[in-house]
């Protein structure tokens, strides 16, 4: 993975340089992160879990009363598995809708910045290792943009979708409220939450599977396993995100709707990290905002001028190579895509 990252940073230089398009430079990194998320073998986040889950299940009923109980993700495992028969097919699939979701939505707000993009894969590794919530976090971010282009029928359905892939994006309706001051836009997008909530499918799931998520059980052992509660760079980083907005307050980033929506999501990114120090499972709220701190950070990057911007983006870069390099080293299994590549 270090060498595909110093592809890809070479990549953004040279595009930099040669004042490439940006969006054939948007268009060729989508394209690689679709190969290398889609045909990927044996390695990622509950690897083996998925895959059995589409192996073992045939019919519908059994896609739908499975392990996995999120509605969109069992049909849409059914399909592929009805039509193609092969998990990589499914791979592919997911790994376009991730790929390009995130990809429009950073283009989008942060002006075609290349910068965002780097940061963007060394943050998430570009989000090659999906899981239901990483798909859940696409449509999340594409009903944000509808929400704020005043497009509410398609904010409404892309919302639906997003609570079909995973659960917790339903409680992320009611920031809508913060979005609109217009009421009936706010009840609209609060609907997946109500529907999600009072549906049969959350009698039967959701009062086990997410009340206990914060109080008890298998979930808060695997957070308390695996991330300890203060670290030395969690410390940093929380200073880190101090310094960002602030340094935004003073360069008044936010002057325009678009950049204040970003600058909004952005504080609330950060009061879900710091949060979630002290209760991990914050931490996997954080994956629906993560992208704007890079957003915000191209805009920052935009904006200043001379050697400060100079000094500013090896500042950045320098924390988020130590921050993909930790990330690596903790999970030197799980990302080992060398060998795991095409050896389906």
């Amino acid at each position: 993975m270090y060498l595909i990252a110093l592809l890809i940073v070479v990549f953004t230089l040279a595009a930099s340089i040669s004042n490439l398009n940006s969006k054939i430079y948007y268009i060729c990194i989508c394209i690689v992160l679709i190969i290398l998320g889609g045909f990927r073998w044996g390695v990622g986040t509950d690897w083996s879990t998925y895959l059995t889950y589409f192996n073992t299940n045939i019919t519908i009923n059994e896609f739908l009363d499975g392990d996995i109980k999120e509605y969109a993700y069992a049909l849409t495992a059914f399909v592929f598995k009805s039509i193609f028969e092969n998990y990589t097919f499914f791979l592919l699939f997911q790994s376009t809708i991730v790929a390009s979701i995130f990809l429009f939505f950073l283009y989008t707000y942060s002006k075609g910045s290349l910068f965002v993009v780097l940061l963007y894969f060394l943050n998430s590794i570009g989000n090659i290792y999906f899981v239901r919530q990483t798909i859940a976090s696409a449509f999340f971010l594409l009903a944000l943009h509808y929400l704020i282009q005043r497009k509410i029928g398609r904010g409404l359905f892309y919302q639906f979708v997003g609570v079909g892939f995973h659960y917790t994006s339903s409680l992320l309706s009611i920031f809508s409220i913060f979005l609109s001051k217009k009421i009936f836009i706010v009840i609209i997008f609060a609907l997946p939450l109500f529907f999600f909530l009072f549906s049969e499918y959350i009698t039967s799931y959701f009062l086990f599977k997410f009340s206990l998520y914060f109080l008890s059980g298998e979930t808060n052992e695997f957070f308390y396993e695996n991330y300890e509660a203060l670290t030395p760079i969690k410390l940093i980083w929380c200073l880190y995100l101090i310094f960002i907005i602030y340094f935004c307050k003073i360069l008044t980033i936010y002057s325009n709707r678009d950049n204040a929506f970003s600058g909004y999501f952005f504080y609330f990114y950060s009061v879900l990290f710091v949060l979630g120090i002290a209760i991990p499972q914050f931490n996997r709220l954080t994956q629906y905002f993560s992208v704007f701190e890079q957003i915000i950070l191209s805009l920052i990057v935009a904006k200043i001028k001379g050697w400060l911007k100079v000094y500013f983006v090896i500042f950045i870069l320098i924390l988020y190579f130590a921050k993909y390099y930790f990330r690596i080293s903790a999970w030197p299994g799980e990302t080992d895509i060398y060998s795991a590549l095409f050896s389906f």
